[in-house]
């Protein structure tokens, strides 16, 4: 099992450098989930995906929807990440559920720079941690951001795109079948990409 789990490392680091480069234009700014591709080994493991942010100037506040197949995940926890608080003190409301509808469930967050004299942050980091535990197995399936908004110390909206990511649980999987799962999941990171561009 251990040398599984190198291999499905090694396969994913090498297509996410086979593919194309969402990051090119240097005013672009993002919110993207991270890893796009995560692969869990096992029914019943938790693990954990950042939604993080690329290209931040002056930020001040974040808000993110996001939406996973509850047949496969259960949502267990949601943390703030370190980059808003960087900037001082921050307030975050969170309101998690995996019974959203009958199909999927949805974690919401937004987070805030409190305080008097506010300039927002600057650059990349993590927005906030989503931590899950897997159900069954299935996938590929997406982690959809949606309902995403980024703002400056003014409340002004600071125009971004989004990044969605791919999860799939693969428990006692052959080294074809991790193959194959890979490759499905980086073609459709690659679409969800260019659809980005194109809003």
């Amino acid at each position: 099992m251990r040398r599984c789990v190198l291999l499905v490392e090694f396969l994913l680091a090498f297509l996410t450098l086979s593919m194309p480069s969402l990051t090119t234009n240097a005013d672009l700014t993002l919110i993207r989930v991270d890893p796009s591709q995560t692969v869990v080994p096992e029914v019943g493991q938790s693990f954990s995906v950042n939604v993080s942010v690329v290209g931040a100037n002056r930020l001040a506040g974040w808000s993110f929807e996001l939406y996973y197949s509850n047949a496969i995940l259960n949502g267990t926890e949601v943390v703030e990440g370190d980059f808003l608080k960087s900037g001082g003190n921050t307030f975050m409301i969170i309101n998690s559920t995996d019974n959203y509808n009958d199909t999927h469930g949805r974690v919401s967050a937004s987070c805030v720079l409190t305080g008097v004299e506010v300039k927002g942050v600057n650059g990349n980091g993590v927005l906030a941690t989503v931590k899950f535990k897997t159900r069954i197995n299935g996938g590929p399936s997406t982690l959809k951001l949606s309902n995403t908004k980024l703002s400056d110390p003014n409340a002004s909206p600071i125009t971004h795109e989004t990044v969605d990511g791919i999860i799939t649980v693969v428990p006692e999987f052959s080294l074809v079948v991790v193959a194959m799962f890979l490759v499905i999941a980086s073609l459709s990171a690659v679409r969800l990409a260019k659809i980005a561009k194109r809003h």
